[in-house]
Parts: C-alpha cells; structure tokens; sequence
C-alpha cells in the first residue's frame, strides 16, 4: 500500500517467499475484503481473500482460470475445462466459491461493462451463439439476443436507452450496425451505415 511517497509505502503480502516468482493478475473488492489471483510456479493460479490490513484470511486454488471479473461485490470465474468454459460464483473463499446457476454453462467470451457481465453460449444450432448476462445477483440469467458472430464483438456492443448495438462488417466489406432490445432474446435488427 502507499500514500504516494517512499516512506508511506509498505509491502502488504508476498505472495511467494523467496528467489521463486509470482504473478499479480487480478485484484479486486469482494465485500470489503481485497480478493487477488495470484500464479506461482509451485501452486499455479490461487485466489487469496486478504483482510484490510494484508493478512490472509482465506485461499484457493483453482486450475485452468480463463478469466476473473469483479461484479455486483462478487468474483465471476470463467474456467477452461474440456467440454466448455464454466462459469463460477465466489466471495473470496474456498466455501463461497460455487457454479454459477448451478449447471456448466458453456462460455465463449466475456466482457463486464458499467458493472454488468455479458457473455456468449452456443444456442445449440450451427453458427450462432446466444448474448447473455448474468443479473447482479449471479442467480439469473437473462438471454438478450441469438446471434452468428463470435467474439470479436463482444469487445464493441455499446448499451443505450434499453437496446444493445454491435457493429458488423459484411457483404463485401459495407459497415452495419446490428441492435436488439435487453431481454428479448430475439433476432437481432440491422441497420446499414
């Protein structure tokens, strides 16, 4: 922690004690506690629940993390396994730790925006994939829209005035933009630009 000068600046924890190395890679409040994902060599990816003065309060270790969001006071975990990413729950600890909406849930991106988790799962037809998002108390989940693309729009949706818009390149190379309304989980209506 610092105040912003050498004096007022102190070693909170060390996540691996001595010569070995260790990564940061997520840091993030969970019911005022600090929640970090650490990477060691010697434990591999472990999430550490620590009190406001450094000490450990609790940990975990969890294989395969694909990618760690703070939402809603809570940690969202996308993990890798063979038969699809699955998406889990936790407040820090080991026991606060469970799958989100109690079943494996497929996930092939995901994006937090204004504190919000959207995500995409197949729709179990060829080629499209249904926009989702997990409400703020990670129990429900809402279905926005089915789509045919894939991850690279989940980086440029944009929410405004209750629709969802994301834009497309296609038929030769003509700019479009797509849109649908949040929780309509309907085909998307598309504009040309």
């Amino acid at each position: 922690t610092t105040d912003g000068t050498e004096r007022g600046t102190r070693l909170v924890r060390d996540f691996e004690v001595g010569p070995g190395r260790s990564e940061l890679l997520f840091m993030g409040g969970v019911k005022g506690h600090l929640c970090v994902r650490t990477k060691t060599q010697e434990k591999g990816d472990v999430f550490h629940r620590l009190s406001p003065d450094g000490r450990l309060l609790d940990a975990f270790q969890m294989d395969g993390i694909k990618e760690v969001a703070s939402v809603a006071d809570l940690l969202v975990i996308v993990q890798e396994s063979p038969k699809g990413n699955k998406l889990w729950q936790s407040d820090g600890t080991t026991n606060g730790t469970t799958p989100v909406a109690h079943d494996r849930i497929s996930v092939s991106g995901t994006k937090v925006w204004d504190n919000r988790f959207f995500f995409l799962t197949p729709s179990g037809k060829r080629d499209s994939n249904i926009f989702a998002e997990i409400k703020p108390d990670l129990r429900q989940i809402i279905q926005h829209a089915v789509v045919s693309e894939s991850g690279y729009w989940m980086e440029n949706f944009r929410l405004a005035s209750g629709r969802i818009y994301w834009p497309r390149v296609k038929n030769g190379g003509s700019a479009w933009l797509s849109t649908v309304s949040e929780g309509s989980a309907s085909p998307p209506s598309e504009l040309v630009i």
